[in-house]
């Protein structure tokens, strides 16, 4: 949701399953009229005033934390430890990765 001189930063489109949207107006409202026409719709904001407003029409709302989680590739997955003779070696500079 872009508001105000923001609408500049990103056309409206649609990006890899998410919206980019640009309210007319005040952006609470434009969530609010989404959110609560679209069942489909996850809210992610830090807002409480916005967020008892949506809760109250049934919307999903969640934490700004969520959402990391969310973009991870999980494709990425950690490489084995290396093994010497006695088990595990410790590896020195921490998790590694294949990516």
């Amino acid at each position: 949701m872009l508001e105000g001189r923001a609408r500049a930063g990103a056309d409206e489109s649609d990006v890899d399953g998410g919206e980019v949207v640009h309210a007319p107006d005040e952006g609470d409202d434009t969530i609010a009229a989404i959110s609560g026409s679209n069942r489909d719709v996850v809210v992610v904001t830090a807002d409480r005033e916005l967020a008892e407003r949506l809760r109250a029409v049934t919307a999903e709302v969640v934490r700004p934390s969520w959402l990391p989680d969310q973009l991870v590739d999980w494709s990425c997955k950690p490489k084995p430890e290396p093994w010497d003779e006695d088990g595990p070696a410790t590896p020195r500079y921490g998790t590694r990765r294949r990516c």
